[in-house]
């Protein structure tokens, strides 16, 4: 329902004390003068006039309106009263032990395989503004007066408010992006049914376990290497979300992503979130496909504040809204898009050979050019029962051989190098 100066007079006379039900008339289209006085001619009446206005009915409304913007339905509900850190807990699907015939089991302890991340409050905002005697007086002297005041409190405040949220919640997505912590598909945009299908590929993926998605096994892959297990995520479709850039909305066929996907054309509209952009320093992204709780957005504190001045005729208020914005290391993410500078070259350098029992050799990337946007590599090991290979390429020696070690750009480009390792004299 649209906001009118009659819903706003008429919301605020209902919820109000005797005293302002006692001295303001219900609001008639030729009585806007009349209200006016008796507000500003008793200063505790004015007092909770401006008082509701800005704490109850803008609020609401702006509370609903939320709903309209592009990434709020990521947004958690309920909040966090107290605190400064988030503790996020996962915990991996328990694995087979085997039937135990004998009861050697009975007793035995078997713990949660569980992983932790802490993140941090990291938004700390505060809107204010200023209502003096003489707006709100004049205010009254038309519909359009009344609704100009209005609309200059929700926009300076509460508008500005759902912007910041929205921006910093894209940025939050593009840091992921940019740090590691999502994978990002090599797709182009010139090639929308490339695109759509890459997607829906993805997003089927999504369904079944798999420590593929995960950020916390992205960053965290040299503990992996060394015996860590990964996390195992799956998320269904109904608990998908697509963040889809706007142009790129224009390049894709609903009707056919939608049989990709092997769902109506409604539910694909209802996962789908457009976007202006993704502000990416080293990907040019399109869309992201993520589970609807990797995207976390926590209030802590949204709540305004008052303070009259008198010696200006005039009213300050403030909000503030605390929030926890970040991106789950436990929620199934893929990104799709392309380097905004791609690797032409990748060069490996380094001594090729062990010959000390359990020794290492330390091998470099030169990556090509040296403007590329993603500038790591991936390194892996042929044969890990031979020789290891660190995130940073040191290669270690487990057994006599001639292991390949591969370092493979990570910018999806498919560019890489290899180097053959000769290894002796192990024991």
């Amino acid at each position: 329902m649209a906001l009118t100066t009659s819903l706003i007079l008429g919301t605020l006379l209902d919820e109000s004390t005797e005293l302002y039900q006692s001295r303001v008339p219900e609001y008639t289209r030729n009585n806007l003068k009349q209200i006016g006085d008796a507000i500003t001619s008793d200063k505790n009446i004015m007092n909770e006039f401006i008082d509701s206005l800005i704490n109850k009915v803008a609020l609401s409304n702006v509370k609903s309106k939320m709903f309209n913007n592009p990434l709020a339905r990521l947004k958690q509900a309920g909040g966090v009263p107290y605190g400064r850190t988030i503790e996020e807990i996962f915990i991996n699907p328990a694995t087979d032990q085997g039937f135990d015939t004998d009861g050697t089991k009975l007793l035995k302890q078997t713990k949660p395989d569980g992983k932790t991340c802490y993140y941090g409050l990291n938004r700390q905002s505060m809107y204010a503004v200023t209502v003096t005697r003489a707006q709100l007086q004049q205010a009254f002297t038309s519909e359009q007066s009344f609704m100009s005041l209005y609309s200059k409190i929700l926009s300076s405040m509460y508008s500005g408010d759902q912007i910041d949220e929205f921006m910093l919640t894209k940025g939050a997505i593009a840091k992921a992006i940019d740090a590691g912590a999502m994978q990002v598909v090599r797709t182009d945009l010139a090639d929308p049914k490339t695109l759509q299908k890459t997607i829906s590929n993805v997003s089927k993926a999504f369904m079944f376990p798999t420590t593929e998605f995960a950020g916390y096994n992205l960053v965290n892959s040299d503990a992996i290497a060394n015996g860590e297990t990964p996390c195992i995520t799956f998320c269904d479709t109904d608990r998908q979300a697509l963040l889809l850039r706007s142009d790129a909305q224009t390049e894709i066929n609903y009707e056919v992503l939608a049989t990709l996907f092997n769902i109506e054309i409604v539910q694909l509209q209802a996962m789908t979130i457009l976007v202006d952009n993704f502000p990416c320093d080293n990907y040019d992204i399109y869309a992201v496909l993520c589970d609807i709780d990797a995207i976390q957005v926590i209030d802590s504190v949204f709540e305004t504040d008052d303070q009259k001045l008198g010696s200006a005729l005039s009213w300050n208020y403030w909000l503030h809204h605390w929030q926890f914005l970040f991106v789950s290391m436990f929620g199934n993410m893929t990104a799709f898009g392309k380097p905004k500078s791609e690797v032409t070259a990748v060069d490996i350098t380094g001594t090729a050979t062990i010959s000390v029992n359990n020794g290492t050799t330390q091998l470099t990337s030169t990556i090509t050019p040296t403007t590329a946007s993603v500038k790591t590599v991936q390194w892996t090991s042929s044969d890990v029962t031979t020789a290891t290979v660190s995130s940073t390429g040191l290669v270690s020696a487990i057994a006599n051989g001639t292991p390949t070690i591969k370092a493979e750009a990570m910018d999806g480009s498919g560019i890489l190098d290899t180097q053959v390792i000769t290894i002796t004299n192990q024991v």
